[in-house]
């Protein structure tokens, strides 16, 4: 039964190829029997048109359509909207359809003002994932199609195996024979599927001179041997794969044909005898461009046209002068010295490829503006992944690359480009990075110098590198001299923003990684990948004396710290993420709060990154991503979580122990049965809160004035507690706070039952089990070494000012004056701000990358701070009452009408909410982390609309709506 469905489906397959052959074959020759000679001659020229045409030009176009019939449109530099207006005017004014091409080697955006750049052919030559260079084709072939372009002039087989080749570098795959074939037919491919024919380029090859041919005619003077085996290498590999034509170009081999300066493209011998007969190729030969000077130094506009037609070429691109190239065709019809039969053998082959672009049924085009956005998008992401696996680590002896350990004085410098572009702001997003930027040794000043002389690392971004050899590649040699006397002796690393050849001038002591191309994407993952965000896995394409090896590089892993993508690169989507900014607006206009900060991370890589409102509800200082938060009890899972967990690594606590075992203070209270554990989970039967500072008020509740035997406006040693600027309390307080909870009533019924009391002894244990107080041994053994540079105690103790500091509160029932950079939680404050409930100040972002740290198991930037196992025990929900994690709330089990945490979110949710308005979750099984930070609770902590509209839960809704959304934006 097998057998037979094969056999049905194989001859239904033979039935289908036979009627499209029989369909192009009737069209072909209806089209071809109806031509007059000027008709055909005329298809054989394909024409150029910017796509922002004058009159007068467009006139002459439109001339040379209706009155010499010719064959097809190049477009040039324009707009897409004005490119379709102007293809549909052509069309309509054609008797026979024309093919619309385009030298778009890297895409629509090569020529269109608006349209889409894909990388260049150097950076898919880097790679080692062909899938992502045939994809490349694809997307790239669909946008061409969809603006009325059916043939790409690409993609270019030439192998760059000549450092002094003005024309061809970057435009090729790389020195490596066998790598250019396989992504050229990858891109080729790619291309086809997509419905756009390719053109294979410069035949034989154009790689190995130093000439370009747009200028004079170069010449390649090697064997035919090392030619054949060599430069046509590609070409001959690819001839199996039915490319649509090949493009030859304007070279002159004298081993090939030894004609006096006879360029390939009129050479009878190299296209007749060589690449039609010799290597059986059927396909459409075009033209390099006829208006080269490699061509027409020696030869007139006429003798071209008989030439280019006798030597083989089908279409003859952008010749100088049609009418004068008509007229002589035409004579030399007359003359015999070409025929009627070529002359149809050509049309034919002409209108089989118009056949197959679809111009039998020509149809005007639209714009189809939804199209090319989704094509964007994947194009982005396509992008990113390219040039994110093109980044080439060349050179590395001192393993300074991703940069594990992260100095405390880093120097970027950028050479020949705006300070603090893309790349210097992405490195901020990592530590503190003194930035520069100069372009001449003049701008190298004493103070510049100084600063590379005392730097830790010295970060050098070189970019606008050219090519040419004759220049230097771009670089300012006397420049170069100076920094090398300074790079010699100092820990450095090069980034190239272009050539790769521009290494040679660079110390050998230099860590160097290979960008080979000098925008928004390169910069932003050069500074990611230097720190180790992402894997790095370019192979260089290129071989350069002792510098580059052609398919060598220094292969890194990632280090684990946080990145930063588009959402559609991690299956989200963005128009649904956008949708997070209304509700934004909304609770700000609601007065829920009056500023936010939102973070969203998948798969380790930020896709969503804003900050919304203001400090207070005045409208006068905007909230930034690195304004501070009061994150309120998130301080339990962004601090004590984790130092708790390495305390348990370390063998200096152990969970199922009781305080009492630690803290002997608590060995005869009625809490000497508390176990650190029941204490995390908020079931050991302690009370929720109490309310300390009312003691030390005057008629609580009603006055609420201050008692002056309390608290002092000044600092001494009776009064050394700072509670608020200019507001001290009571020393010996302190000891009592710890009393009144050692003293506290305990519940009679084990159950959760959520507590901060248990939190207040954390400083106490962690100062007797590491002789550390818990605000340093939270910097020395996390904040410091992660990086984090936002995320502490008392700010203003640690040189923030007040204006980086969004205010909590304005407290008229304690403090009596507005609460900030203090924290607001009141028993926190009376125990001078650090405690482990509360008192952290941080940044979305900040806490973020903490939540990182526990869905990488404990490990960021390359070093495990954490064990695995104890991320895992403490993340996990504990089994007797199933309500929590160890250290961490979850989603309730039991459906309800308002719950916390999204719905969408997986039961392996883990995080918190915090009483000033914040929130963090991170969800394992979706490897997704949400963070919320604001002041709701200014002016009035009372009011709670944040949490009565639900509001963060709305926005974590929405993420996970994005998700669900991505379902048609995958790649083909």
């Amino acid at each position: 039964m097998k057998n037979i469905l094969i056999t049905i489906l194989f001859f239904c397959f033979l039935n289908l190829s036979y009627g499209q052959q029989n369909g192009q074959k009737a069209w072909v020759d209806s089209v071809l029997n109806k031509l007059s000679v000027e008709q055909k001659l005329g298809q054989l020229f394909v024409i150029r048109s910017f796509a922002t045409n004058t009159d007068e030009s467009l006139q002459n176009i439109l001339s040379l359509i209706q009155n010499y019939h010719v064959g097809g449109v190049c477009f040039f530099k324009g707009t897409i909207p004005k490119m379709i207006e102007l293809n549909n005017l052509y069309q309509s004014n054609a008797s026979i359809p024309l093919l619309m091409s385009m030298d778009a080697e890297w895409g629509l955006g090569m020529r269109m003002l608006d349209g889409f750049s894909f990388p260049k052919q150097m950076s898919l030559g880097a790679i080692q994932d062909n899938q992502l260079v045939y994809k490349m084709g694809k997307e790239m072939g669909y946008q061409l199609k969809s603006v009325g372009i059916h043939m790409n002039y690409a993609p270019v087989l030439d192998i760059n195996n000549n450092i002094n080749n003005p024309v061809i570098n970057e435009r090729s795959f790389g020195s490596n024979r066998k790598q250019v074939l396989a992504k050229s037919f990858a891109l080729m491919q790619g291309m086809q599927d997509a419905g756009v024919l390719a053109s294979l380029k410069h035949f034989p090859g154009h790689g190995d001179t130093e000439i370009d041919s747009h200028h004079d005619l170069p010449t390649l003077s090697y064997s035919k041997k090392r030619i054949d085996s060599l430069e046509m290498f590609p070409f001959k590999g690819i001839l199996n794969f039915n490319p649509a034509s090949i493009m030859v170009g304007h070279l002159n081999i004298p081993s090939l044909d030894s004609s006096s300066h006879l360029p390939a493209t009129l050479s009878k011998r190299i296209i007749i005898d060589y690449l039609r007969n010799s290597l059986g190729y059927q396909g459409l030969i075009i033209t390099d461009a006829l208006e080269m000077k490699g061509i027409t130094k020696t030869f007139s506009t006429g003798e071209i046209a008989i030439k280019a037609f006798q030597a083989g070429n089908d279409i003859l691109l952008l010749s100088e002068n049609v009418p004068e190239a008509v007229a002589a065709l035409k004579q030399a019809l007359v003359d015999q010295l070409i025929s009627e039969t070529e002359l149809n053998e050509k049309v034919t082959r002409i209108l089989i490829a118009k056949y197959k672009v679809g111009l039998h049924h020509l149809k005007p085009i639209l714009l189809d503006t939804l199209g090319l956005k989704m094509s964007t998008r994947r194009s982005k992401v396509l992008k990113e992944q390219i040039f994110k696996k093109a980044i080439t680590l060349a050179r590395d002896p001192n393993k300074l690359v991703p940069i594990q350990k992260i100095p405390s004085n880093i120097i970027s410098l950028n050479l020949n480009a705006p300070l603090n572009n893309i790349y210097q702001k992405r490195l901020q997003d990592y530590t503190n990075v003194n930035t520069y930027s100069i372009n001449t040794l003049q701008e190298l000043t004493p103070e510049i110098e100084n600063a590379l002389q005392n730097s830790e690392l010295i970060l050098i971004s070189v970019h606008k590198l050219n090519y040419l050899a004759a220049k230097n590649y771009g670089l300012n040699l006397e420049l170069i001299q100076k920094l090398n006397s300074i790079l010699v002796y100092k820990k450095n690393i090069i980034n190239f923003f272009g050539c790769p050849y521009a290494s040679m001038y660079f110390p050998t002591s230099s860590s160097m990684l290979l960008l080979y191309e000098d925008n928004d994407f390169t910069q932003d993952l050069a500074a990611q990948l230097l720190f180790g965000a992402d894997a790095i896995l370019g192979n260089s394409p290129i071989t350069a004396g002792m510098y580059l090896t052609e398919g060598k590089g220094i292969h890194r892993p990632s280090l684990s710290r946080i990145g930063f993508s588009f959402p559609e690169s991690q299956g989200m989507n963005m128009d649904t993420l956008q949708k997070i900014d209304s509700i934004a607006y909304e609770l700000i206009f609601n007065k829920a709060a009056p500023g936010c900060q939102v973070v969203v991370i998948k798969n380790q890589q930020v896709v969503f990154r804003k900050s919304y409102g203001y400090f207070t509800y005045d409208s006068v200082q905007t909230v930034e991503n690195q304004t501070m938060y009061d994150v309120a009890s998130l301080t339990k899972i962004i601090c004590s979580a984790p130092i708790l967990m390495i305390l348990n690594d370390r063998n200096l606590i152990q969970f199922q122990s009781t305080f009492s075992r630690y803290l002997p203070e608590f060995s005869t209270s009625n809490k000497s049965d508390l176990s650190i554990k029941d204490f995390m989970l908020h079931q050991g039967k302690l009370v929720s809160w109490i309310p300390f500072y009312k003691s030390t008020l005057t008629q609580p509740d009603s006055i609420n004035r201050f008692n002056p035997s309390y608290y002092s406006t000044s600092p001494s040693l009776k009064f050394n507690i700072p509670v608020c600027d200019s507001f001290y309390l009571l020393s010996s307080f302190r000891d009592s706070i710890f009393t009144k909870i050692l003293e506290s009533n305990r519940l009679n019924e084990k159950k959760y039952l959520y507590s901060d009391i248990g939190f207040y002894f954390l400083p106490k244990l962690i100062l007797k089990q590491t002789k550390q107080s818990f605000e340093n041994f939270y910097l020395r053994n996390l904040i410091i070494p992660i990086g984090l540079r936002f995320t502490t105690f008392n700010p203003l103790f640690h040189h923030f000012e007040k204006n980086q500091i969004a205010p909590t509160e304005i407290d008229n029932y304690f403090r009596h004056r507005e609460i900030r950079a203090y924290v607001h939680d009141m028993g926190a404050a009376m125990l001078g701000g650090v405690s482990g409930h509360a008192g952290v100040f941080s940044t979305a972002t900040e806490v973020a990358m903490i939540l990182q740290l526990f869905l990488n198991k404990g490990n960021y930037g390359g070093i495990e701070y954490i064990t695995a196992g104890t991320v895992s025990k403490c993340i996990e929900r504990d089994p007797e009452f199933s309500r929590r994690a160890l250290l961490f709330d979850m989603p309730e089990l039991q459906e309800t009408d308002l719950p916390y945490v999204s719905r969408f979110a997986s039961k392996k949710t883990f995080g918190h909410q915090g009483f000033t308005g914040t929130c963090a979750w991170a969800d394992p099984e979706n490897q997704l982390i949400f963070v919320f930070l604001s002041n709701r609770t200014y002016q009035d902590s009372k009011s709670n609309l944040l949490h009565k509209n639900r509001y963060r839960t709305k926005i974590q809704d929405l993420i996970y709506r994005s998700i669900e959304s991505t379902k048609n934006m995958s790649l083909n």
